[in-house]
């Protein structure tokens, strides 16, 4: 989990998440509707689009993140993605419930527990689904999604 961007946050600038490494620039800002940016980590770059709609009572959240095939995606398919992102969510859920002032030791908390484990698991298996319905091949769907869910899991 990240807990410091740093940078020129501004439409054109460049920004990092200090604790992961992550990089990128700020290719579009409309706020508080949306924001397009880089996401680059580890010599591959993809783009990320998040947009927020307000509804009656909340906001509906979109984060679409697309990416050219690589040597990462050949061996963790979207499940890796997804997992992180799906991380982040829970992240801001345990922000907004204020449950607690360190997330990051709550998050870490929960990754490490059986529950956690067992959620790691369905989510590694629900995105290797979502991939094989998109016509993805189903044994090497499979496969991705067991290696995220080890990586995830400190298994790997």
């Amino acid at each position: 989990m990240v807990r410091t961007t740093e940078g020129e946050l501004i439409e054109g600038g460049r920004y990092q998440l200090t604790e992961s490494g992550t990089e990128g620039t700020i290719q579009r800002c409309d706020r508080p509707r949306s924001v397009n940016i880089t996401w680059e980590y580890d010599g591959d770059e993809s783009a990320v689009q998040v947009t927020l709609q307000p509804l009656e009572g909340g906001t509906h959240l979109t984060i679409r993140h697309t990416m050219e095939e690589n040597d990462h995606w050949r061996t963790y398919g979207p499940a890796a993605t997804g997992i992180g992102w799906e991380s982040s969510l829970v992240s801001l859920a345990l922000h907004l419930n204020a449950a607690s002032s360190d997330i990051l030791q709550d998050l870490c908390n929960f990754a490490r527990s059986t529950e956690g484990h067992t959620y790691t698991d369905d989510a590694a298996d629900a995105w290797k689904n979502a991939y094989v319905q998109s016509g993805a091949d189903e044994d090497q769907a499979q496969q991705q999604a067991i290696k995220t869910a080890a990586f995830y899991k400190g298994e790997e």
